[in-house]
């Protein structure tokens, strides 16, 4: 449902072959479409076209995406990684349940987080700067916990990038 949902709204698509419509559910998603999605999602479409972003690896990030990635920058809803001491974003990595609560709660600032705070089995591995991310996400419903604990560090498929999007646009 998350997929179709995503797939009506324009947000994420699957894959024409044939006369077939392929959403290829355990593909990995780069920082570059979850943030790209993520806008859209938000209802953030009508970005300014640019060409050249802040990061140092801005020739990295695809043509189609860089405006994307500009706005949420200057928008305060990213903010990059330091790499070699430069500011990178790091486009093309998968992105980690970890990265991608941390970037979701960066759009709902306006949005009450439970003070419930779940429990997680696998806590000692949740990266210090995700951990009220994941908490808070986890607590409102946008992120579920797996049988293995919330795992912070594994990469997000689309099958996952749909759940979560579908879910942060039900609160947005």
């Amino acid at each position: 449902n998350a997929a179709l949902c995503l797939n009506e709204k324009r947000i994420m698509s699957g894959t024409q072959v044939g006369t077939s419509l392929y959403f290829y559910p355990d593909r990995e998603v780069s920082r570059a479409e979850f943030i790209a999605m993520t806008m859209s999602a938000a209802g953030i479409n009508n970005v300014n076209k640019i060409e050249k972003t802040v990061f140092a690896d801005d020739a990295d990030i695809p043509e189609n995406m860089k405006s994307y990635i500009g706005a949420a920058y200057d928008l305060g809803y990213i903010k990059g990684t330091l790499v070699d001491g430069k500011l990178c974003f790091v486009p093309m990595k998968t992105i980690t349940r970890a990265e991608a609560a941390v970037m979701l709660a960066n759009f709902m600032k306006n949005i009450d987080m439970p003070t419930y705070k779940p429990v997680f089995d696998d806590a000692d591995s949740i990266p210090s700067w995700a951990q009220s991310s994941l908490s808070g996400l986890c607590a409102i419903g946008v992120i579920s916990k797996t049988e293995n604990g919330i795992e912070p560090n594994a990469k997000v498929t689309r099958a996952d990038a749909a759940v979560m999007l579908a879910n942060f646009m039900s609160l947005k």
